[in-house]
């Protein structure tokens, strides 16, 4: 399944059934040595949404989340609040709140593909604004939530031309500007009526159609000791910030500021490598290097 062009890029079908999951692709030179490549074929391991919220506690709790897709048992790899206890069973996610913050869980599959969950951890007590950050595009909206049981609150703009909130209860409508000629960075603050505390999010309002969800291609890949594979970033706010999480190997960024080479150490090991957007979300690439 799929296809695969003269200079050996190959593209994965749309859709896969459960007996056509597997493609190999054979190079043969021009003495009629050759070589195979399997590529194996699946869904992407996914959570929708990729983001919640709770408020804080010490008693664990099932995450609206819901986790499709991938190679058998999905488990926590990481996580950014590691007090925050989290972990799957049954692909369900469970979460104990206990310190308020944002989280960012990692989910990994048995294939190595991994999906992350953004968990903003909030405290009743503490003024706070849900989601602290998000994509609009010129002309639409996105609605905030104002978290404050410390009595009532007042909301800015910190640029009046950038656009226009409105207030129902504790609903925030943001309604970006039409007449905007390029992505706008715009702070949304909330504040007390005592003027005792505040919370900030952040509006990045771009031009045009819906980035989406920031994306990294190829997501999971098996390389030989110093193979090389170029990463292609796609989606959220530019520009894009790559990063070695953990294991070994080279990363070369592209001036093209949305790909990256990855060569290979020579030795065999997994690594991971981190790729962050403009509002400091990322997403990962998880990279097998085996000897050749």
């Amino acid at each position: 399944p799929g296809d695969v062009s003269v200079d050996g890029m190959y593209t994965a079908p749309t859709s896969i059934t459960t007996d056509n999951t597997i493609a190999v692709i054979m190079a043969t030179d021009r003495v009629g040595s050759s070589d195979s490549a399997e590529i194996t074929i699946y869904d992407r391991l996914t959570a929708d949404p990729p983001s919640t919220t709770v408020p804080i506690g010490t008693v664990s709790v099932e995450l609206d989340v819901d986790i499709s897709g991938g190679i058998g048992e999905v488990t926590v790899v990481s996580q950014t609040l590691e007090a925050n206890a989290a972990g799957i069973y049954d692909r369900v996610l469970s979460y104990t709140p206990v310190v308020a913050g944002k989280d960012y869980v990692e989910l990994g599959d048995e294939y190595g593909s991994i999906s992350v969950v953004t968990v903003t951890v909030f405290n009743p007590d503490v003024i706070s604004i849900d989601p602290t950050s998000a994509i609009v595009v010129a002309g639409e909206t996105v609605e905030f939530t104002v978290h404050c049981s410390v009595g009532d609150f007042s909301v800015s703009l910190d640029d009046d031309d950038a656009g226009l909130i409105e207030t129902a209860g504790t609903t925030v409508t943001f309604t970006a500007s039409e007449h905007l000629s390029e992505v706008t960075e715009v702070t949304i603050t909330a504040t007390t009526d005592d003027e005792a505390s505040s919370a900030n999010a952040t509006v990045y309002i771009v031009i045009g159609e819906d980035p989406g969800p920031l994306n990294v291609s190829p997501s999971n890949v098996e390389l030989n000791t110093e193979g090389r594979v170029t990463l292609t970033v796609s989606g959220g706010i530019v520009p894009y910030f790559f990063e070695l999480a953990s294991g070994g190997g080279e990363l070369m960024e592209d001036p093209d500021g949305i790909t990256a080479v990855f060569t290979a150490p020579d030795q065999p090991g997994i690594t991971r490598v981190r790729v962050y957007d403009r509002t400091g979300d990322f997403v990962v690439a998880q990279i097998r290097v085996k000897k050749n």
